[in-house]
């Protein structure tokens, strides 16, 4: 289910924001080369919509370069900004949602404004699956950032691992024009050190190397924003997983795009915000 931000009136002709399934007859509206940002979102804060713009920004100036290195091929920008912006895939049978969908995304250039889908998935590779009504509660919190675009959505999926999310999104995703690039997953530091980690493929760096390869094969590609780090001294030091980059191979490390401390910096948490609600 994709579950995008739609508006309606209330009967004061006052705003109303409301989030409304979409997809629930199977069609596929995504536009190509879209971010999806992974979290629990519980709950959703301004940090994770400051990381997702970060990483729009991120993925505008990659597209930038691709464009400078294809200027000679055939590809004229005009037939950039169509296949980037297609959405003919559309049924014109789609269910009423599917079609607010589209009506929303076709009033973005998406060849300047790449697509944000937060996806949550509803099971846990270590924990029970999320209750129908602490998802409807998560999501909820998404219409009252006042800072999220309303062509944004939320995905919701059964898929823990990244694996399993590449494998299922691969199905209704679509490549970018100019490279096979189909997802951009956008990770805290803490997420992306767990993910290049050997610990979680049997402690084996072949096993690990081979999953992020066969991740690329499919378009996936990651951006990484940092945050603060306490040292031992007591100061404070930005990471955002370099020094771990460096260890891969470089055929990997192509995979990760890594946001600088000037571009994104995290300096709130989904935790600290659950103790200040519980506080009051």
């Amino acid at each position: 289910s994709i579950l995008p931000v739609l508006q309606t009136t209330n009967d004061d002709c006052s705003p109303q924001y409301h989030m409304e399934t979409a997809l629930a007859d199977n069609q596929n509206p995504f536009p190509n080369d879209v971010i999806i940002v992974p979290g629990s979102y519980n709950p959703p804060h301004h940090g994770h919509i400051g990381l997702a713009n970060a990483a729009v920004k991120a993925l505008q100036q990659i597209r930038r370069t691709e464009e400078k290195e294809c200027n000679e091929s055939s590809l004229s920008y005009s037939m950039l900004r169509s296949r980037y912006s297609s959405l003919e895939s559309f049924s014109t049978t789609s269910s009423t949602s599917s079609l607010a969908l589209k009506s929303i995304w076709n009033k973005v250039d998406r060849y300047t404004y790449p697509t944000v889908l937060f996806e949550m998935s509803v099971t846990n590779a270590d924990k029970p699956p999320l209750d129908p009504s602490e998802v409807e509660r998560r999501v909820g919190f998404f219409p009252t950032l006042s800072d999220m675009p309303n062509d944004w959505g939320v995905i919701l999926t059964n898929a823990p691992l990244f694996s399993q999310k590449t494998c299922l999104l691969e199905e209704v995703l679509n490549c970018s024009p100019l490279s096979n690039r189909r997802m951009t997953f956008v990770l805290g530091t803490d997420t992306f050190v767990r993910i290049i980690n050997p610990k979680y493929y049997n402690n084996s760096v072949e096993k690990m190397i081979d999953a992020l390869v066969e991740m690329k094969e499919k378009g996936v590609h990651f951006i990484v924003g940092g945050r603060l780090e306490q040292t031992e001294s007591g100061s404070k030091k930005f990471i955002n997983g370099e020094e771990e980059v460096k260890s891969l191979q470089m055929h990997v490390q192509e995979m990760f795009t890594l946001l600088t401390e000037e571009e994104f910096r995290l300096d709130v948490s989904s935790t600290e915000i659950r103790k200040q609600m519980e506080e009051r």
